[in-house]
């Protein structure tokens, strides 16, 4: 069977992405194309929590099995979708920014008995969602065209020093020759 879900975010409005994934595909494989399609990075923890029909979180599935070895944990490479979801209208919560607590918002809206090899998407519109608060790499990258970086560490950072190091005041008998028996 082949799963048609629509994802939404709560920040950015007009964002929506329809894609459709093969029912046994397992979590992972819907993880992996939900980052490579938003370009997010790969190297940061995600988790889907199933939940109720207002969005409150029921089951997690993680990314990597971080239990103490005592409790089952549900993991990603793991559970194939059709073992977790099989009903329309299904909702699932995917937090793509663990520190901050952001999510997307994931409604399984069509079943259709085909089946499909690779995930494909079929919509995706409006502003991405930012992975991150602030988008440093962004603003960072943005400082470095035409010396901006450089005009922002003199202009901030240089007179900052300068000011904290006036307003600690330097003693006029110092003439730079203490050593290291001098303090102890």
């Amino acid at each position: 069977m082949t799963y048609r879900f629509k994802i939404i975010s709560d920040e950015e409005k007009d964002f929506v992405f329809e894609m459709l994934i093969d029912s046994n595909a397992l979590f992972s494989d819907f993880n992996d194309f939900i980052q490579k399609q938003l370009d997010f990075d790969k190297k940061e923890m995600t988790s889907f929590f199933l939940t109720d029909i207002d969005w409150k979180k029921e089951v997690e599935i993680t990314l990597f099995d971080m239990s103490d070895g005592e409790t089952e944990q549900l993991v990603m490479d793991r559970i194939p979708l059709i073992e977790m979801v099989n009903i329309r209208h299904q909702r699932l919560v995917y937090m793509f920014d663990m520190f901050n607590d952001r999510y997307l918002y994931i409604e399984l809206i069509d079943i259709n008995p085909t089946k499909i090899k690779n995930p494909r998407c079929v919509r995706l519109e409006g502003t991405i969602p930012s992975q991150f608060l602030g988008d440093f790499d962004k603003e960072f990258d943005k400082l470095l065209e035409d010396d901006k970086l450089e005009n922002y560490i003199e202009e901030t950072l240089v007179e900052d020093f300068d000011d904290i190091i006036d307003e600690m005041g330097q003693d006029d008998d110092y003439d730079g020759s203490a050593s290291y028996d001098d303090y102890y």
